[in-house]
């Protein structure tokens, strides 16, 4: 059996400090984070390679090569329904929201040498599995979680009236998004939330929208709401196939080039987008000041079994 190929991004940390004391969906002020580190490896010597520019690449990519394109980055909540274009929503829904000021927007190349494995995947998501204290092999977007009192009561969810008076922690990390964009002719676009938590998602009318409406009035809920994976890709035990497309994110192709070998490479290229999404159910203003951790984990097949 051909060798299976991983991709992780590590030790990516964020440090969102709150700049303001009343923060909440789409009136929220910006909020200033320290990004602490980011690497990129891949788990199988020099089969896969990544680059930011198309031009050096590396087994292992230096964490510098990546900080240095989002050393201006201000998180605040924004929205998109498509993952490849986003808006401040109802605070200002005219002007697009800026990359890697609002949220993080990076181009990774991709390429092998091996002449099989060619289909990506994002997989094993363990969000739910670690804690923010932990380091673990997987996909996740874990967060310390902060403790906050509302200063009014609200429906949080669908059988669940929290008091003004009631304490509870909230996670930054549950109302956060991922999506990748593949740069090929038909332009793929996959969204994920894995917090898994489809219940809590987009446009609920209860979580964050509820505690707005119980401060402002009446906020109208969006018509519509974007195409989202809670769940990752489930994979065959003993061949290297994939037994659904849902976190298929990218197809290596050969363009001609090759490697200093001779061997032909197989290349392909995506733009990784996260940001805060202002219309989840758990944008709460407790998030802004809670620290949050991401690691993403890609594998390589052959491609999907039938």
């Amino acid at each position: 059996m051909i060798k299976k190929l991983y991709i992780s991004i590590i030790a990516f940390s964020l440090a969102i400090i709150a700049t303001t004391t009343a923060t909440y969906a789409w009136l929220s002020m910006a909020t200033s984070n320290a990004v602490q580190g980011l690497g990129l490896n891949t788990h199988n010597g020099d089969q896969l390679e990544i680059s930011v520019d198309g031009v050096n690449y590396y087994t292992s990519l230096p964490s510098e090569e990546v900080l240095g394109l989002i050393q201006n980055l201000v998180f605040t909540d924004i929205t998109s329904m498509d993952g490849k274009k986003f808006s401040y929503g109802v605070r200002n829904d005219k002007f697009e929201a800026i990359k890697n000021k609002d949220y993080i927007s990076i181009d990774f190349f991709f390429r092998t040498v091996s002449p099989y494995y060619h289909e990506v995947f994002l997989t094993n998501n363990i969000s739910n599995e670690v804690t923010y204290n932990e380091g673990r092999v997987g996909t996740y977007i874990v967060s310390k979680g902060r403790t906050w009192i509302s200063n009014v009561g609200f429906q949080y969810g669908p059988d669940e009236y929290i008091d003004g008076s009631v304490t509870k922690t909230y996670y930054v990390s549950d109302a956060m998004r991922v999506s990748f964009v593949e740069h090929s002719d038909n332009g793929k676009v996959k969204i994920f939330d894995l917090s898994g938590n489809e219940e809590r998602g987009y446009g609920k009318p209860y979580g964050a929208v509820a505690y707005y409406e119980a401060l402002k009035g009446t906020l109208q809920l969006p018509s519509e709401v974007p195409d989202t994976i809670y769940k990752l890709s489930d994979f065959d035990k003993e061949n290297p196939y994939a037994l659904d497309n849902r976190s298929h994110i990218l197809t290596l192709k050969y363009d001609g080039h090759h490697a200093d070998s001779g061997l032909r490479l197989y290349e392909g290229k995506v733009t990784m987008n996260i940001w805060v999404e202002g219309w989840d159910a758990d944008l709460f203003d407790a998030v802004f000041g809670d620290q949050v951790k991401m690691q993403f984990q890609f594998k390589s097949v052959i491609g999907i079994k039938n």
